[in-house]
């Protein structure tokens, strides 16, 4: 048997008996430190396997990352196509819009210039139809003031308190009418007639009974007549400061 001496006489027996060392081993180490390389190699695997398993999440992660990005290229896209046909609706809608515009222009000039016509047809009918106006206060029409009936009138009483504009609108009155009741007794009836009636023909309707009763010192009613009116002299026709008359579409028809 091989005498052991020195630590290198240890050794070389060792290495001689590879079982002798793995007892010695055995014997020196706690079972932890034996089992520590093969611990490590279990470690090494799972590292390797976590770190292949997590390139392969990367790598589908950089796919579906890739995926998106064609996606939202897509989308660009899209959105760019969709600004574009924006582009063209509004600069359509832009001459839409101009168009409209002429053609609101149109409607307007059109109102304006078949206003004074509407106007003066319905003057025409209410004219026409002075009996009837005086009937429904049951008097019976005497005369239709003229113009110059009306400038002879306002010449002939003392004026000077009233203001010119209001002399010259009198004087250019829709209707003035001299009616006589049962009795005989004289009295006017001032009429102001607009196709639509609204508060400005109620005031002169209004103002010129009240210039007949104070310059002649007799009755004087006041009346607006017409084929519409505007809602807001309803209280004054409720009030009895003025009195409405209805033209219907017969008085308006022309012959």
């Amino acid at each position: 048997m091989t005498a052991i001496n020195t630590i290198e006489d240890l050794v070389q027996v060792l290495d001689e008996h590879p079982a002798w060392l793995e007892a010695l081993r055995a014997r020196l180490l706690t079972r932890d430190l034996v089992e520590l390389p093969e611990t490590l190699a279990r470690l090494a695997a799972r590292l390797d396997r976590f770190a292949e398993t997590t390139n392969e999440r990367f790598d589908r992660t950089d796919e579906r990352l890739d995926g998106m990005d064609r996606r939202f290229d897509g989308i660009d896209g899209r959105l760019d196509g969709m600004d574009q046909r924006l582009d063209k609706v509004e600069h359509r809608l832009d001459g839409v819009e101009g168009r409209l515009e002429t053609v609101e222009s149109g409607l307007n000039a059109l109102r304006n210039d078949v206003a004074p016509l509407k106007a003066a047809h319905a003057r025409n009918a209410a004219v026409e139809n002075a009996t009837g106006i005086a009937r429904g206060f049951g008097l019976r029409r005497i005369r239709t003031l003229t113009q110059d009936d009306l400038w002879d009138l306002t010449d002939s009483i003392h004026a000077s308190d009233v203001p010119s504009n209001e002399l010259e609108s009198f004087r250019r009155a829709d209707l003035i009418m001299e009616a006589t009741d049962e009795a005989g007794e004289s009295s006017y009836i001032a009429v102001e007639i607009s196709f639509t009636v609204n508060g400005r023909d109620t005031d002169r309707a209004i103002r010129n009974a009240a210039f007949l009763t104070k310059w002649t010192g007799r009755q004087a009613r006041a009346v607006v007549a017409g084929f519409r009116k505007d809602n807001r002299i309803q209280s004054r026709i409720e009030s009895g400061d003025v009195s409405w008359h209805q033209l219907d579409a017969e008085d308006l028809e022309v012959e």
